[in-house]
């Protein structure tokens, strides 16, 4: 007898997303899929939608319409430290160091629901998976733009995601600062982690991508090829 088939569902996978602001559409219609060890790019300029779609799969904000399913599990109506716990994680993309703490402080912090010897390996292991254990004794209000880029990592890394959105993550870099972080990045997909990155172009290390307010539209997408990226950042 033969073995049947087997199918794997997307890790991260949302249908039909919509959010309104008023009379105004931010998100519309958007669906979306993200496996274990890829990275979807999510493209547009200011305004087209980008962090409010984070917002909505990260359970920051609800959709008006629109399921968000995790690991095939429909998760749309629980909130950011639920998701969070199932294994979703999070940069901002303004960074805001915490003042008055140390960098390892910082992810510490950022270690959701583990204490002890367990939080601080974690906060080391993320801190070393973001490149930036060097940092940790340092005050992380001080610290230079990639390194506040890397911490932001670090601190989504803490929880131990396998899901990683990543909001604007590269905004203010030099692109030879971009092409560090997103070298970065791209180990991390390695590791199995499903990533969403959402700037105003795709990295070429993309594997899809997802037109937000382009000439095809808000939810034009996703594209089995990467997007031009204008930012000159490596691919794999």
């Amino acid at each position: 007898m033969e073995n049947a088939p087997t199918t794997t569902e997307p890790l991260l996978e949302a249908e039909g997303l919509r959010k309104s602001f008023g009379p105004r559409p931010v998100v519309d219609d958007v669906s979306l899929s993200v496996d274990a060890g890829q990275v979807l790019a999510v493209v547009g300029g200011g305004g087209a939608g980008k962090s409010t779609l984070l917002d909505l799969l990260s359970g920051a904000a609800a959709p008006d319409t629109g399921t968000v399913w995790l690991d095939g599990e429909d998760v749309t109506r629980l909130g950011v430290d639920e998701r969070r716990r199932r294994g979703v994680g999070r940069t901002r993309q303004v960074p805001r160091p915490l003042a008055g703490v140390t960098v390892f402080e910082s992810v510490l912090a950022a270690a959701a629901g583990l204490r002890g010897h367990r939080a601080q390996a974690a906060a080391a292991g993320a801190l070393e998976r973001a490149g930036i254990r060097r940092c940790a004794g340092e005050p992380a209000g001080r610290l230079p733009p990639l390194d506040r880029r890397r911490l932001e990592l670090a601190r989504a890394l803490a929880a131990g995601p396998r899901v990683l959105l990543l909001d604007g993550i590269a905004g203010g870099l030099t692109g030879a600062e971009g092409r560090i972080l997103l070298n970065t990045v791209s180990r991390l997909r390695s590791d199995g982690l499903a990533v969403v990155w959402a700037g105003r172009t795709a990295p070429a290390a993309a594997d899809a991508w997802l037109s937000l307010g382009g000439a095809g539209g808000p939810g034009d997408g996703p594209r089995s090829a990467p997007a031009p990226d204008e930012g000159g950042l490596p691919g794999r």
